[in-house]
């Protein structure tokens, strides 16, 4: 058993974790349960084949949630989607051609523990 609020340098090394505030429970199993409880974002970052415009024309028609953000960033898509749409947008991106390469960013253990903390628990850790 580990205590720690150095999430970054246990993640690879642990099998389940427990997240707690104020003495309850918020959530417990290993990182994969935790990302499936927490139901973040996924954040893909999208090269384009072609042009940004064809690539975002491409993600604007497969997706069924109006709210999925998209930035351009140095040529790139930055797209953040929900956990059971990143499939069926995967699968219509790769089919496209419009698309030269993709890095798929999940919440790491830290993103998830602020998530169920809360940005009023930071203040340990310098937050506001």
């Amino acid at each position: 058993m580990l205590c720690s609020h150095v999430l970054p340098g246990v993640e690879p090394y642990i099998d389940r974790a427990a997240i707690l505030t104020e003495g309850s429970l918020q959530a417990a199993g290993d990182l994969a349960a935790l990302r499936r409880q927490a139901n973040m974002p996924v954040t893909l970052s999208l090269d384009p084949a072609n042009s940004i415009s064809a690539l975002e024309q491409v993600i604007d028609s497969a997706s069924s949630n109006s709210g999925l953000m998209i930035k351009t960033v140095n040529g790139r898509l930055r797209v953040d989607v929900q956990p059971r749409e990143k499939m069926a947008l995967l699968r219509a991106v790769m089919a496209s051609g419009e698309v030269a390469d993709i890095s798929i960013h999940q919440p790491s253990l830290e993103d998830i523990y602020v998530h169920f903390i809360g940005s009023g628990g930071l203040a340990h850790r310098g937050g506001n």
